[in-house]
């Protein structure tokens, strides 16, 4: 996603240059009109005005640009102000990988580019979370691999200190400092607008259903229960969810009408609403549902099925698939999007592995 300041934003809708003037002098436009404010929905370069009520109440279909915050004018000392603190690793790698760019963005007024070392990296990383503050720089580094950042994509080399010293750095395009608060507030704040986002939904008549599956495997009864129970407590509690369904033992390409024809005993052990068959008799009691599911391939792989599912239920007029805890995101599709064209279907049809559901 291009990362465009409010300044630049403003400049693209009235067509004017990007000059300091002009952002100062379309700022004092945009504040004129007292309750507008600049925002885009799905394309970052198509910035449109939209009512603050209206942006607070659905931050998932208008998003707000980056703005700069001063940094000069704290000092360490007598600041109340702090850093907004990431909370978890999913937050971390989105902020890495925004913040330290292996390829050139094209947009000198956020990103600076200049040699980087590791230790700075982890620099930046202490001001923003308290993840790594009791490892080491070589696990960090290391971390780093494992999770496969963005920015290593760029390659190291030596730069020389003088005194026939030198160290390992990467070219990097990095974001400026006055911009990085803004970013990590946004990140940090996904979850609780995500949760507004589904209690608006449930405002307007929705019927929140999780569903979660395992496929099937070698681990115990009781593993297999608790992991799933897990699951349930994920969609609860991060989706706010009505009603959870299970399926104990099916494939991601199984249809899904055909999942949980004959009962399962270790269902009695699960503190769910039933499963996929008690899933789909309930939707067609309901008007609006929307589904939510722990990953593509925690609902189905089979995109044939999903678009014959979606097609026999046409109560079910959204999907969330939850990724939080590896992403912090969650991709929300409207069901008239999914049938217009099969071709949107093809984002289920996944073939590398599965996140881990039970997070």
């Amino acid at each position: 996603m291009t990362t465009i300041t409010k300044g630049q934003a403003l400049c693209m809708f009235y067509l004017e240059s990007y000059t300091e003037e002009n952002v100062m002098k379309l700022t004092e436009t945009l504040e004129e009109m007292g309750n507008l404010e600049i925002c885009y929905l799905d394309d970052p370069t198509e910035p449109v005005l939209a009512h603050k009520l209206v942006i607070k109440h659905r931050p998932f279909r208008y998003h707000t640009y980056i703005d700069k915050i001063d940094t000069s004018a704290t000092d360490n000392e007598s600041s109340t102000t702090q850093s907004p603190y990431l909370t978890n690793v999913a937050q971390l790698i989105q902020f890495l990988n925004i913040v330290y760019l292996a390829h050139n963005p094209d947009n000198n007024e956020v990103y600076e580019y200049k040699d980087v070392t590791m230790k700075q990296v982890l620099n930046t990383v202490w001001n923003y979370c308290d993840l790594f503050d009791k490892k080491t720089l070589y696990s960090f580094g290391k971390w780093c691999s494992d999770q496969k950042l963005d920015f290593l994509l760029a390659s190291t080399k030596r730069k020389s200190l003088g005194n026939d010293e030198s160290i390992r750095a990467r070219p990097l395009y990095v974001m400026k400092a006055e911009y990085l608060d803004d970013i990590a507030t946004k990140l940090v704040q996904y979850l609780p607008q995500y949760q507004n986002y589904i209690r608006a939904l449930k405002d307007d008549g929705y019927t929140l259903i999780g569903y979660i599956r395992k496929s099937p495997g070698p681990e115990s009864t009781e593993t297999r229960v608790n992991l799933l129970r897990s699951m349930c407590k994920s969609l609860e509690g991060r989706s706010l969810v009505d009603f959870v369904f299970a399926s104990y033992s099916c494939r991601a390409s199984d249809p899904i009408e055909e999942r949980d024809t004959k009962p399962n005993e270790a269902m009695k052990q699960l503190n769910v609403s039933g499963h996929t068959q008690d899933m789909i008799e309930l939707i067609s009691k309901k008007t609006n549902v929307c589904l939510v599911a722990l990953d593509h391939a925690g609902f189905s792989t089979n995109c044939a099925d999903i678009q014959r599912f979606l097609c026999s239920h046409p109560q079910i007029k959204k999907i969330i698939i939850d990724l939080l805890p590896y992403t912090n995101e969650t991709i929300i599709y409207d069901r008239r999007h999914l049938l217009d064209d099969p071709k949107n279907l093809k984002v289920f049809d996944c073939r590398r592995a599965s996140y881990q559901r039970s997070k």
